[in-house]
């Protein structure tokens, strides 16, 4: 076996590289294993005749860094001694390649070529973790398209991330350049805003733990590097085509279900390469230019009412009913014809049906519609790269990457045909990397080296719209479980982001003994622009308010219920299709945005657009010690001066810590009548919001021992020197995404507008209307407009109560840097000389991780208000569900005040106060209470004019009943406006066993297998853009404390290329010519996950406790376990969904919630019921390729490859939108359905077949 073919499969980091070259190590020893010092070393790049060299030390021993990427030949000499001369050395990037070289006695003209030696697999001097993807597997492997991205979740412990650390904590780069920016990084950081490609990328590594001290740029603690193709003294290139035909592909399973055909794709990927010397042994280039055609379509899908439902009828389980005569019946003054508006809108929806494939949903009252969107996709990619090797101690590179992507109605209109063409909306972007390299090889143990980098990120969304916005009205349906965008008239809308990234590192190599020493620093400096979608017109929003005479109508319990044995869903159900029908308006909003020349609004469409900096500078040092021939320490230590996150445009508004918390204090929550904070808070002008990190240690240890047993009976177990023992601990501090900065410390925008609104209550405040009294087609009375003028300084009072208002949001000023401190332990041994195996435990944990917390959390148990409302309970059931007024011992002294002081008041017969009581919950009760709207001022009948926004905001007068301000809430000024406090109180943890067998190319087998078995905990975000954790209650954190998002228990990767052992040069069928033309030149080439499900919660639904935890669930008759067990696929004929439960566990096989007898939400007030945490059923995905190399002439070749995508065609189910959170509630009409998820590494739901066509020389 050749050196080349055992090289590949080392995987040991190197130090101080920035990811994108490598190390070539050279030990030294006689026959007698001795070591031998002085003896000379010449390390010749085969590409490019570039030379290093070096003598050995005192240890026998030299590393070789900086080393480009490529096959090197290493000639070593010493008087003496014969010479011996490697002819093959492959150096990979972020790897090291140990070559342990024994010469024997004789002439130094005696010359010993080595080109089948076997060389060591072992990773024998690091302790770190990850992976490379090499041109064998890059060209050979299955990939959907041209970028190469998606093999990083072949390594192991990758499930959904990597070792489970948030999708905060990564990182990539090309050749040396930071590969995005961390604007959006939530979503995950791996992926390159310029798309690294098959045709000019040479090598990928991932490294996921214990990597290099000098990768990362002190933004994350795992990293994917990308290293550009190169030009050497022999021209190179080739001419490709890549074909997709939808005609070639299967249909998706959901596709079939629903009637629906094949998305039309034809695409074409094709371009050239070509390097090569412009002055030999000096000069080189490298070229690409690559072009996709893509006159494809997109699915898109909408709900559209029922011609039933647009009559007025309701299907529920409790049979039919006209929501139209339920009004009308109930109170002839409410209409019972559908609006006029509506009528016109609803003939468009309906002459739109016609261009779609119709299918049911659960729900029997709405219909999906689903049609294909024609949206032809264009992408330029040209690069280059210049290297110039001045001497063999300077040498420089320039590289150039470039993407341009272009997408005709990128944006589907809301529904198909002439009607809605008008909202079809482009996309395009536009993205590059520059990257310039210098090394200057000071002495051969002396090496400096400099990079310098810039990413260009823009990108474009609804380019030159039609402003259909500023002519026709927004309308907002909100119709449970079905599709926001039903309404039809909701308008794509022009926004830009530009995200500009600097980057600088330096770095000095020097060896002395046995020491290899590296040290230097980086930096960057990223500044990111935002053009802010055009504002300035209403948005209406349907629905029955609070206090409307409609909802009287509408009931499940007394006397004549008018919807019998109706859900809390269904009454909700019914009431917003009756208030979409009618058009009767719920709220009316919108906002003026900021004059960016001074400090005015604009009085009409506009935007205010946004400008951020931040900028960061690190610091390291780290040794690689031999402290024996056998053992390796790694250590070392970075330090980066992190600036923050700061505003250039002036008009960033938030709130302080005491702010956040109001009248009440900090530290004093749930202590009403205990006033201890500022009685005034404000929402204040800041620029700078948190302070810079300057104290920021990251430590780092680790150690690879190779024992070798000469004899005895350890010799067989460990293979003489065939084993290493390697472990090691590290600190790697992390960014956020600094989408969290804008959030909190803009209050989400809030200043960079003034809002204007119309709400339903009863106070005759100017921007109000009495609930049910405005549909649409009505003029509008006037707004009421938050803020009146642009302020430094607002205090929270002026946008009590009004909606629309800025939230109160804040940032700790003291917030910590997140970090991960990682540690691994493992034992590789190797199998032969091209295999080795490695089993070891990974573990993690994540501190200080940022979470947005809301301290303006509803009490309901210290103010007595808990025990009130089950005296109304009480009254309830006594009264046979009718009226909860109560007098005497049951008397509710807290309700009566909010209904104005009457015992007889209409709200206690309030149906949704009813089935607040029914359904236990108690927080959303008292939410409405805690604020004014409805058919009572609520809060200010409790507390008075004594709080100055009742006055000035809500027109109250009264004295009220004198409950303390922050009887419901610590901050009331805050009421019915966003809430949140960015902290770094977020946590995970990660442990795994990992086992890895990789097998090196042997006989034309190149094979790699992981598996992990892991478990994922924390208190963490759901990796959203808000950074808002799904929080119980604030009086016990840790009760959040369960599965990450990521808590995948088994995960097995399997990869691997095989060329047929048939033809010319093969063991069979080689003797012929004509046979070879046909059976020679073939490689296989497959990839194949196997994966349990991802977690999901169950959801209740009720807020039994607080006004924002979900109250749980109660099971009957059934454990965790079992439903555990019962989770699987079930396809329900007719529909696009399976059942992802068996369905005895629903109150149906097609929906409409769990079935109650098992799953029921919890409805005691004042506690939550059971949280239950389940997985979803196993995924398998299998991917394959076929290669066919046929040689044209002499160094002409073609070849030929057809990839498999999801080779057998097999769906796999998932939770319906991802995440711990949005699994449907038990409630809902979609609980326990799932539809086809695309989770393999490839990223297809059906088979898809792509043809790629390369001839090369």
């Amino acid at each position: 076996m050749s050196l080349a073919c055992a090289a590949g499969l080392l995987s040991t980091p190197t130090l101080a590289q920035s990811g994108s070259q490598g190390t070539v190590i050279v030990t030294v020893k006689d026959v007698s294993g001795a070591l031998i010092q002085d003896a000379k070393l010449e390390l010749v790049d085969l590409s490019t005749n570039s030379v290093r060299q070096a003598q050995t030390e005192n240890d026998g021993s030299h590393r070789f860094v900086n080393l480009t990427i490529g096959s090197y030949r290493l000639t070593i000499s010493k008087t003496g001694y014969a010479t011996k001369v490697y002819n093959s050395v492959v150096v990979q990037a972020s790897q090291s390649n140990t070559i342990a070289a024994v010469l024997p006695v004789g002439q130094v003209s005696e010359v010993v070529n080595v080109a089948g030696a076997e060389t060591p697999v072992l990773q024998v001097s690091s302790n770190a973790i990850g992976m490379v993807v090499n041109m064998k597997q890059i060209q050979d492997l299955p990939l959907q398209g041209r970028d190469l991205t998606s093999f990083s979740r072949l390594v192991a412990g990758y499930n959904g991330t990597f070792n489970g650390l948030p999708l905060n904590d990564q990182g990539s780069n090309i050749d040396g350049v930071i590969g995005s920016s961390s604007r959006m990084k939530f979503g995950g950081n791996t992926q390159p805003a310029v798309s690294p490609r098959l045709e000019n990328i040479e090598q990928m590594t991932v490294q996921t733990d214990q990597l290099s001290l000098n990768s990362g740029f002190g933004q994350s603690s795992t990293q994917l590097n990308f290293v550009s193709k190169r030009g050497s003294n022999r021209f190179h290139g080739r001419i490709y085509e890549d074909f997709r035909n939808s005609g070639l592909n299967a249909n998706s399973w959901s596709n079939n279900a629903g009637g629906v055909r094949k998305n039309k794709l034809i695409l074409n990927d094709f371009g050239g390469s070509i390097g090569g010397p412009i002055f030999r042994d000096k000069l080189f280039f490298f070229g690409s230019f690559a072009m996709s055609k893509q006159p494809g379509s997109l699915s898109a899908s909408n709900d559209l009412f029922t011609e039933a439902a647009q009559q007025g009828n309701f299907t529920y389980s409790g049979g039919t009913v006209n929501v139209l005569d339920i009004a009308h019946n109930y109170d002839p003054s409410l209409p019972n014809t559908v609006n006029a508006l509506q009528s016109a809108q609803l003939k468009a929806i309906n002459d739109a049906a016609g261009s779609g494939a119709i299918s049911p949903t659960s729900d029997p009252n709405y219909n999906e519609i689903n049609w294909n969107n024609n949206a032809p996709v264009t992408n330029y990619y040209p690069g280059g790269r210049i290297d110039y090797n001045l001497s063999d101690r300077v040498r420089m590179y320039l590289s150039f990457l470039y993407n341009k992507h272009s997408q005709a109605n990128a944006t589907a209109a809301l529904f198909p045909g002439a009607n809605f063409n008008y909202q079809v909306a482009d996309n395009t972007s536009k993205n590059f990397t520059a990257s310039y390299g210098l090394d200057l090889i000071i002495t051969p143990r002396l090496i400096n080296q400099l990079k310098l980098g810039y990413l260009y990120d823009n990108t474009q969304y609804a380019p030159g719209v039609k402003p259909s916005y500023a002519t026709l009205p927004t309308v907002q349906w909100n119709y449970p479980n079905a599709n926001g965008n039903m309404s039809g008239q909701l308008y794509p809308l022009p926004i830009t982001t530009f995200y500009p990234i600097l980057n600088a590192s330096d770095s000095v190599s020097w060896q002395r003994g046995t020491h290899s020493i590296s040290f230097g620093f980086s930096w960057y400096r990223e500044q990111d622009h935002y053009y802010n979608p055009p504002e300035g017109y209403p948005t209406f929003t349907l629905g029955l308010a609070d206090g409307d005479p409609a909802l009287q109508a509408f009931t499940n319990s007394g006397a004549s219920p008018s919807l019998p044995g109706a859900s809390s869903n269904d009454l909700a159900s019914a009431e917003n299709l009756y208030a979409i029908l009618t058009g009767r308006i719920s709220n009316v909003n919108g906002q003026f945005a900021k004059n960016a020349h001074d400090n005015n609004f604009l009085q009409g469409i506009g935007a205010y657009n946004l400008n951020e900096l931040s900028s960061a500078t690190g610091l390291f040092a780290e040794d690689s010690w031999k402290v024996t021939p056998d053992l390796t320490l790694n250590y070392g230590l970075r330090w980066d001066f992190v600036g923050d996150q700061h505003d250039l445009t002036g008009a960033y508004h938030s709130a302080s810590e005491g702010d956040v918390y109001g009248p009440t204090g900090v530290g004093n929550l749930f202590n009403p009548g205990s006033l201890q904070g500022n009685p005034n808070p404000q929402l204040e002008s800041r620029n700078h919001v948190y302070e810079p990190w300057k104290v920021t240690p990251q430590p780092a240890i680790g150690f690879a021992w190779n024992p070798k047993i000469a004899d005895g009976p350890f010799k067989a177990l460990l293979g003489g020197d065939g084993t290493v023992i390697r472990g090691g601990f590290a600190l790697r501090r992390f960014t956020e995404p600094y989408q969290y900065y804008w959030n909190q410390a803009s209050d989400y925008g809030s200043f960079f507008y003034q809002n204007f609104s119309l709400n339903p209550n009863n106070t005759g405040t100017t921007g109000t209307f009495a609930p049910g009294s405005l549909t649409l087609g009505q003029s509008l009375p006037p707004y009421a407009v938050s803020p009146a003028t642009y302020e430094e300084t607002s205090p929270q009072s002026e946008f009590t109560f009004i909606g629309g208002a800025p939230g109160v949001n804040g940032m700790d000023p003291n917030i910590k840097q997140p970090y991960s401190e990682s540690w691994n332990f493992g034992v590789q041994r190797s199998l032969g000389s091209s295999r080795v195996l490695e089993i070891r435990y990974s573990g993690n944990r994540t501190l200080h991780q940022w979470i947005a917390i809301n301290p303006n959390e509803v009490n309901v148990f210290e103010n007595g208000f808990l025990a009130e409302f089950k005296k109304a309970q009480a009254n309830l059931a006594a009264s046979g569900g009718t009226s909860f007024a109560g007098t005497g011992a049951n008397a509710l002294p807290i309700m009566t005040a909010a209904f104005g002081g009457s015992p007889t008041d209409s709200d206690f017969t309030n149906s949704q106060f009813i089935n607040d009581l029914q359904t236990g919950n108690v927080g959303a009760f008292a939410s409405v209470l805690s604020g004014v709207n409805g058919t009572h001022p609520y809060f200010c009948n409790l507390v008075g004019s004594k709080f100055a926004p009742c006055v000035t905001n809500a027109g109250y007068t009264g004295e009220g009943a004198g409950y303390p301000i922050n009887f419901f809430q610590a901050n009331p000024f805050a009421a019915g406006s966003s809430t949140g406090y960015m902290t770094a109180a977020g946590y995970s943890n990660y442990n795994g066993l990992q086992v890895e067998f990789r097998q090196a190319a042997w006989k034309g087998l190149q094979f790699d297998a992981n598996y992990t078995y892991s478990k994922s905990l924390g208190v963490s975000t759901q990796q959203d853009w808000t950074g808002a954790l799904n929080v119980f209650s604030l009086r016990n954190l840790a009760q959040s404390y369960g599965p990450s998002q990521f808590d995948i228990t088994h995960v097995t990767h399997v990869n691997a290329t095989y060329d047929l052992p048939l033809g010319r040069g093969k063991p069979f069928l080689s003797s012929n010519a004509v046979v070879d033309k046909v059976v020679g030149g073939w490689t296989l080439g497959t990839i194949m996950t196997f994966q349990s499900g991802a977690p999901f919660r169950l959801i209740g639904g009720y807020s039994t406790f607080n006004d924002y935890g979900d109250g749980g669930v109660t099971l009957n008759n059934v454990t965790p376990s079992q439903l555990q067990k019962a989770v699987g696929v079930h396809r329900v004929p007719g529909h696009t969904f399976a059942s992802l439960i068996d369905p005895k566990y629903l109150a149906s096989a097609t929906g409409g919630g769990a079935n109650s007898s098992y799953i029921a939400p919890n409805t005691t007030a004042g506690s939550i019921g059971r949280i239950v945490y389940l997985h979803a059923p196993h995924g398998f995905f299998d991917d394959l390729s076929v290669t066919k190399a046929i040689p044209l002439h002499r160094e002409l070749n073609f070849r030929l490859q057809a990839e498999f995508l999801n080779v057998f065609n097999h769906p796999v189910f998932g939770i319906p939108s991802g995440g711990l959170s949005s699994f449907s509630g038990v409630q809902s009409s979609s609980f326990g359905l799932g539809r086809v998820t695309n989770g393999n590494v490839n990223g297809a739901f059906g088979r898809v077949i792509e043809l790629r066509g390369n001839v090369e020389f």
